[in-house]
Parts: C-alpha cells; sequence; structure tokens
C-alpha cells in the first residue's frame, strides 16, 4: 500500500499547486480511515462554514497530522503549506543551542505532514546552524524562507536553497555574500545590518530579482539607494524608513527603475514632501501602482 502513496506523492511532487491530485491522494486515505483524507476533503473544498471550520480544528489536533515541535502552520489541502519555528518557544532550548536544527527543527520538517512544504519561517538567534542545516538537508518544494536572527552570514547560504524564489531577512548584522540563488524573485533585508557596499554585492548575485523590500531605521538618500538603482528588470520596490530625501528620489530618476517598476510603495518611509513631489513628476514607463503617504 505504501507503494500507492508513493506513486500519489510523487504525481504531486510533479505538479505541487494541482488541487485535482491531492484530491485523488485524499480517497486514498479514505479508503484506509486515515483522517488526513477528511482534511483533505474539507480543505479543497471553497465553500466556508461554521461546521467546515470546527471540523478542520478537530482534525488538525489529530494525532498522526499535529506536528508537536511546532506552534503555528498553515495549512493547505491536507498539508502545511507554511510551517513558522520559533526556536525560543521550545522548553529548554538553551541546552540544545548546539544541535536544536536536528533534535527540534528536522523532526518537524520531516513530519508527514510537512511534506508538501513551501514556505519556512524560522525565528532563532543562531541564524548560520538553520542556513548552514537548510542548504545541506533541502526541502523538496520549499520556495519560500523568512529568518530572523541576531546576526546572519550570508555564505552559509548553499546549493540546497539555491530554488528559493523568496526571502526574508531580519537581523542586526547581515554578513553579505555573492549567494547563489538562480531563481529569487522576491527579497526582503534590512540596509541597516549591511554596509551600501555589503547590500551592492547581494543584489548583484541575484539576476532573477523582481520585487524588493528595504527598510532602515535611519534614513534613505542617493547613497543608499545606489546599488538598488544599479538593478535591471526590478519591478516592485518597497522603502520602510524614517526619512527618505529628494536625492534618493533622484536617484531613482537617473536609473533604469524609471523603466522597469510597475509599483513603487513608500507609503512607510518617511518621504519628505519635497521628495514626493520630484517624485509624482518622473515620468515612470510602466509605472501602474505608486503607494504615497502613512498606511493605515
Amino acid at each position: 500500500m505504501s507503494s500507492d502513496r508513493d506513486a500519489l506523492e510523487a504525481a504531486i511532487d510533479a505538479a505541487p499547486d494541482d488541487a485535482s491530485r491531492y484530491a485523488v491522494l485524499g480517497d486514498y486515505y479514505l479508503q484506509l480511515g486515515d483522517p488526513r483524507g477528511e482534511l483533505i476533503s474539507l480543505q479543497l473544498t471553497e465553500r466556508s462554514t461554521r461546521e467546515k471550520r470546527e471540523r478542520e480544528e478537530v482534525l488538525l489536533r489529530t494525532r498522526g497530522l499535529r506536528i508537536a515541535q511546532t506552534q503555528r502552520a498553515q495549512w493547505r489541502w491536507g498539508f502545511v503549506h507554511t510551517l513558522f519555528f520559533g526556536l525560543v518557544q521550545h522548553a529548554g532550548w538553551e541546552e540544545r543551542r548546539d544541535d536544536w536544527t536536528t533534535t527540534l527543527l528536522a523532526p518537524a520538517l520531516a513530519h508527514p505532514s510537512c511534506r508538501f512544504l513551501r514556505e519556512l519561517v524560522v525565528d532563532a538567534g543562531p541564524g548560520d546552524d538553520a542556513l548552514r542545516f537548510l542548504s545541506a538537508d533541502p526541502q523538496r518544494h520549499l520556495e519560500g524562507l523568512t529568518l530572523t536572527c541576531n546576526e546572519l552570514d550570508l555564505a552559509n547560504v548553499g546549493a540546497g536553497l539555491s530554488k528559493l524564489l523568496k526571502l526574508a531577512v531580519y537581523a542586526q548584522l547581515i554578513v553579505p555574500a555573492e549567494v547563489k540563488l538562480p531563481r529569487l524573485q522576491e527579497l526582503s533585508v534590512p540596509v541597516d545590518a549591511m554596509t551600501t557596499g555589503g547590500l551592492g554585492v547581494l543584489l548583484g548575485a541575484l539576476p532573477s530579482l523582481q520585487r524588493l523590500t528595504l527598510s532602515s531605521l535611519e534614513s534613505f538618500d542617493r547613497e543608499a539607494l545606489f546599488p538598488v538603482t544599479q538593478l535591471r528588470g526590478l519591478q516592485k520596490l518597497t522603502l520602510r524608513a524614517d526619512k527618505t530625501t529628494r536625492s534618493a528620489v533622484e536617484a531613482i530618476a537617473d536609473s533604469p527603475l524609471l523603466q522597469s517598476l510597475v509599483t513603487l510603495d513608500v507609503s512607510r518611509s518617511g518621504m519628505t514632501e519635497e521628495a514626493a513631489h520630484r517624485l509624482m513628476a518622473l515620468k515612470f514607463a510602466r509605472l501602474d501602482d505608486l503607494v504615497l503617504g502613512d498606511a493605515p
């Protein structure tokens, strides 16, 4: 029987966004009396009712489906789509500081409910450990990674993460590197955590980058945005800062961004009135969405 399940799971591996393939796998589980079959059926049903939600909650607490090592997860079609792993939430995590990736993170990722995991959110002080572990033990369908930590050396991004489409890093110190992420389309990073030259090194190694979010506790000016203005093909730029000056807008005006941007979000960038007026006067070739002002 396991060979039948393996064949059905392999069919999903070939097309992980094809709901009909999960339906076939769900029928298989229903025949076995496995609660995952009912969960797949419920989550494939578009209509939401109170009875459906209540039954889902019961099933998600069922032994064999529930992932004991984590507290939060977003599910899709009977499996975890996004897994949230917070190291400090684990009792006695400090005693596991040296091997937490193998004793705490690895069992969660190996759980049958994470068979088709697409996104992973990790909140852990030793961020380099997470990068090394995921690079050495790649997850088959992982496309998105969010990592919150104290310090991070991007040189630890290895081949096991080469399929990433989305990367978000929140750290106080980031050591830049020419990461090999040829498919990466979306990046979020705090510019204060690295030097301007370091940001240039990182962005220059991402040939497929389309969407970029930069945050700063200080300000964006021409110098801070210079690495971004060298990008060609960037479609969405989001800036988050206490202040964005006119010189930053002038940097955009003199760059390929004027031709490539489709969305520019400066709603929480502290943009000065002078900078905003200059920005609105620019002649963008493709811009469809310019978000100004404070976000609600």
